[in-house]
């Protein structure tokens, strides 16, 4: 339960400052308990390792919105491959022709183009060394899990920035039946390693899914850099 003290962050009317970080601003609105729990919790919408760091009226505008009932989260039939098929169908029905999995070593002069791609291919692309940008690293991790009764929907990590989902709570078509499918993320620090982080979301399983390591029947981890 979030502590009592992080709710006068979301009194109507407040407004951040953008010239101050949100751990300094919002411990003088909520003391400190309060602000480091705020904190943690608008990492569900930030995949930032210290959002506290990052600036007051950025972080509070996320935190309203991860705190909103009901949510603003929307939850596509099928998952989000499914979205993202119908928004390439579309696109082909307009005349773009799309190719995944291409090599691109020059870019055609001759048309439009959009290369979705890393800013490190983007920089060798385009030659271009200013193609940089500051972003978190997040620890991505999906199971699935043989069904229990009673397991939650959403655990969120008020002591560090984390957080589990059941996303067949939402939609069970997303697993087979009997199973059902969590996908956490645990931003991690530059110096993290994609273990510590896949240890803390472990510690967050043990917290709210009893016995889930003897019902796991798939497992999958990733790093998300930029």
């Amino acid at each position: 339960t979030p502590p009592p003290a992080m709710l006068r962050l979301l009194r109507p009317g407040l407004r951040a400052p953008v010239d101050a970080d949100f751990l300094t601003w919002a411990t003088g609105v909520a003391g400190p308990e309060g602000a480091r729990a705020a904190a943690h919790y608008s990492a569900v919408a930030l995949f930032h390792h210290d959002p506290g760091s990052l600036s007051a009226a950025f972080v509070h505008e996320r935190l309203r919105r991860a705190t909103k009932l009901p949510p603003e989260a929307h939850y596509p039939r099928g998952g989000w491959g499914a979205l993202i098929d119908r928004m390439a169908a579309h696109a082909w029905n307009l005349g773009v022709r799309v190719e995944t999995l291409s090599r691109v070593d020059t870019l055609p002069a001759d048309t439009p183009v959009v290369v979705a791609t890393s800013l490190e291919s983007a920089r060798r692309l385009l030659d271009d060394p200013s193609l940089t940008w500051p972003s978190g690293r997040t620890v991505l991790v999906d199971l699935a899990l043989r069904t229990r009764r009673g397991d939650p929907f959403v655990v969120s990590d008020l002591d560090a920035p984390g957080w589990l989902e059941r996303f067949t709570a939402q939609d069970r078509t997303l697993a087979p039946a009997g199973e059902q499918l969590i996908q956490g993320q645990v931003p991690v620090g530059p110096g993290a390693s994609k273990a510590e982080g896949a240890a803390r979301a472990d510690e967050l399983l043990d917290l709210g899914f009893a016995g889930w390591r003897e019902r796991l029947t798939w497992r999958r981890e990733a790093l998300a850099d930029g």
